[in-house]
């Protein structure tokens, strides 16, 4: 993926990127075990840098959100 040289642009990309993971991952569910490590990988990728905000939509995690919780860290 090529980023954009503006900052708005790279930030709505970024957006776009954790709404399509989390999608991805609610449709798999509990079958996300079953379907392998890659689906995992990205369920620990997508915790560790998105939060869900007050309205149920994805945003990218900010220094000022600190770390993610150490129990669904990447292992």
């Amino acid at each position: 993926m090529i980023w954009p040289s503006a900052g708005s642009q790279r930030a709505t990309r970024l957006k776009q990127a954790g709404a399509d993971a989390f999608r991805l991952l609610d449709r798999v569910g509990g079958a996300r075990t079953a379907l392998g490590p890659a689906v995992e990988a990205l369920r620990q990728i997508t915790v560790q840098n998105f939060l869900v905000d007050a309205h149920g939509r994805p945003r990218p995690r900010a220094e000022k959100d600190g770390l993610p919780p150490a129990r669904v860290g990447i292992e």
